[in-house]
């Protein structure tokens, strides 16, 4: 889950991971800007896991 949305505390469960999308989105933003791929930036955040 991304914190784009909230979550209500009693909607909340042991074991949900809410992730920051900012810097998501902002790498996106710079990698489009720069004439970039964001497929590719994808592709290599997925090989960083």
């Amino acid at each position: 889950m991304t914190d784009s949305l909230v979550i209500p505390e009693e909607k909340r469960f042991p074991g949900l991971t809410v992730l920051g999308i900012a810097p998501l989105l902002a790498e996106a933003i710079r990698t489009v800007q720069a004439g970039g791929s964001v497929r590719a930036m994808q592709e290599s955040l997925a090989a960083r896991e």
